[in-house]
């Protein structure tokens, strides 16, 4: 069985994941298993036909697992087959009452691509596109934005505003932002530092070389 989007749950003994299944059955589900491999089990019923589960994430303090549902239909035209977009969700799973709850005040017509928690568990930020439902894609690209969601207050707030594709997000909550990769987490403003560092070194070398080779050579 294929498998993807995994996440280790917060106290690093359990993995949940994005199962995909065989040929014939019904859309992908969420899975979970022991942080060695053992006791692979679905941690949430079969999904009915038309509807896949993905993009599971553990809630921070480890009790809840977000997770996206996407639901279609297929369709044939002029011989070719299509899935067409019905709605697209999001739930959260508690582990303790084994129940899940659909966040209905997000647009159903936000194609998610990429999700996590935020502020401590009372955010969500997603990369999202809005498309038209129960339609076939006009050919045109995608064109993803990162917005961030409060569950308590279901404020949903636009954090990019640009031509790009902001279609994956990852939220590091402890606040690293480091200018230099010595001692913390690698960020690309810290690489980059190094890199010219290492670079202006080199070029002072070869200009000092070639200084006192020009001296040299005029005297």
């Amino acid at each position: 069985m294929p498998v993807s989007f995994l996440d280790w749950s917060p106290d690093g003994k359990r993995i949940v994941f994005n199962g995909t299944p065989t040929f014939g059955e019904s859309g992908s589900n969420i899975w979970i298993m022991d942080a060695d491999g053992g006791r692979p089990r679905e941690l949430l019923p079969k999904p009915p036909a038309g509807v896949s589960r993905h993009n599971p994430r553990w809630s921070p303090d480890g009790k809840k697992i977000l997770y996206e549902n996407i639901h279609t239909k297929f369709v044939i035209i002029d011989g070719k087959g299509y899935l067409i977009p019905l709605g697209y969700y999001f739930s959260i799973y508690n582990l303790h009452t084994k129940q899940s709850r659909r966040l209905d005040k997000i647009s159903r017509n936000l194609r998610i691509s990429g999700s996590d928690w935020m502020d401590d568990g009372r955010s969500l930020v997603f990369g999202a596109v809005k498309i038209k439902l129960n339609a076939l894609p006009d050919g045109k690209p995608y064109l993803y934005n990162i917005y961030k969601y409060n569950i308590r207050t279901h404020k949903i707030t636009r954090l990019t505003d640009h031509p790009g594709q902001d279609a994956g997000v990852d939220w590091i909550s402890d606040h690293a932002h480091a200018v230099s990769p010595i001692g913390k987490k690698h960020k690309r403003w810290g690489e980059l530092k190094r890199v010219l560092q290492v670079r202006r070194a080199v070029y002072n070398t070869i200009s000092q070389s070639l200084l006192h080779f020009l001296k040299l050579y005029l005297m």
